[in-house]
């Protein structure tokens, strides 16, 4: 991709992207905002669990909860995106993975 002019990620970024698929590391996020998306996953998690599904089971996840869809479109992601892919992107997805759960007992 190509981008001469982007609104928040560097040319090195893009580089990045051009050269890895990836870019890295990139912070959205502040840790309270963070901490409150985990409680907020670690509650669905748990009552999707407490239906007898797993973590796959909560994908379209934007489609069915708002919360979900607000963090997808939220617009320091959004500019990101648009300096990567251009403006015009539709969010196609959303999912969160579990890749495994701590507890006090290890």
């Amino acid at each position: 991709m190509h981008n001469p002019n982007p609104s928040v990620l560097s040319l090195a970024q893009i580089e990045m992207f051009n050269e890895k698929g990836f870019i890295a590391p990139i912070s959205i996020y502040d840790p309270d905002e963070i901490e409150d998306i985990r409680s907020y996953f670690d509650a669905l998690l748990d009552r999707v669990i407490a239906r007898g599904d797993d973590s796959y089971s909560i994908s379209v996840a934007h489609v069915k909860l708002g919360r979900v869809y607000d963090t997808l479109r939220d617009p320091r992601i959004e500019r990101q995106d648009a300096d990567l892919l251009g403006e015009n992107v539709i969010g196609w997805g959303a999912h969160f993975f579990a890749k495994c759960r701590v507890t006090a007992s290890g």
